[in-house]
């Protein structure tokens, strides 16, 4: 197994800045440790969602509550749902925060679905999150398209919100604001639309995301709502997969984008291509035995 020899500096604080250097042999390569949770916490604001190096989908968690530029929050906050833009590590007001997927288990016609995660966990171009509505959420991406995988494990409905008039919000003074959005079914199987939103952190200026969305079983019955649309699938089912892409520049972008960047269906095909992606990146880095400072 190859070894790459890593190098930790740790610094006592007291009065006196010292460095003590410590040798660290590392075992296997470097993108197994890779910890996508470091710097979530406490203001860090890091997105925790799958992402590729460059890549313009960054899925992850939205906490129901402002703030939290990068969507993430602690366990014991309510979760309003899984969107498909956000910045991460910034400052500020926050920003993106687009196209908001729920699975619910009640409330066909409720105007979102809050929950509380039971557990997640997160791991290289992998996230998931155990609910308390009795779902679970695994998510994967490429550079321009997710895939999400939904399990049902309580009676109940088998329900996908789709909410396009979803983004972050924060200080009223720079809050991000919905201007217009809009939700077409096109089959039993496929959705379209857009949201455009202003104000937020970065100066404000005003933007579209349009999307298209997939899923491997066909709705039985569709409430459509104000900016948001709640699908029914077959109450048997256990499993619903779909797939989301995005675009700046139209729905037949964002449609094209879905085709290229996640063919299939099979999430390990697209968490293996992510993983490759960071692993190309990772592989770069390389540090010398000692590193005198």
């Amino acid at each position: 197994m190859k070894k790459i020899h890593g190098l930790i500096r740790a610094f006592l604080c007291g009065g006196i800045g010292a460095a003590v250097y410590v040798l660290v042999l590392q075992q296997g390569p470097a993108t197994s440790y890779i910890d996508p949770m470091i710097g979530a916490d406490r203001t860090g604001n890091v997105v925790v969602g799958p992402c590729v190096p460059f890549g313009m989908a960054r899925p992850g968690p939205d906490v129901a509550a402002t703030g939290h530029n990068s969507g993430w929050g602690p366990l014991d906050e309510p979760l309003a749902g899984f969107s498909q833009t956000h910045v991460s590590g910034t400052g500020g007001s926050p920003r993106y925060g687009n196209v908001l997927l729920m699975p619910f288990t009640e409330g066909a016609d409720s105007l979102r679905h809050h929950a509380l995660r039971k557990s997640e966990r997160a791991e290289l171009g992998l996230y998931h999150a155990a609910l308390d509505n009795g779902t679970s959420v695994t998510i994967t991406s490429s550079a321009k398209a997710v895939l999400y995988s939904f399990t049902y494990v309580r009676n109940g409905l088998r329900g996908l919100e789709i909410d396009a008039s979803w983004c972050r919000t924060g200080r009223k003074s720079s809050a991000q604001r919905v201007t217009s959005c809009e939700i077409r079914q096109l089959s039993p199987v496929s959705f379209a639309g857009h949201t455009a939103v202003e104000g937020g952190w970065g100066g404000g200026h005003p933007y579209r995301v349009y999307f298209h969305i997939e899923t491997d079983h066909p709705a039985e019955s569709v409430i459509e709502l104000p900016g948001q649309t709640n699908i029914l699938f077959d109450g048997k089912l256990s499993t619903v997969k779909a797939r989301v892409g995005i675009s700046y520049q139209s729905e037949e972008q964002a449609r094209r984008n879905l085709e290229s960047g996640i063919p299939g269906w099979e999430l390990k095909d697209t968490r293996d291509a992510a993983v490759a992606a960071w692993k190309d990146i990772a592989d770069r880095v390389r540090l010398p035995r000692y590193c005198p400072e």
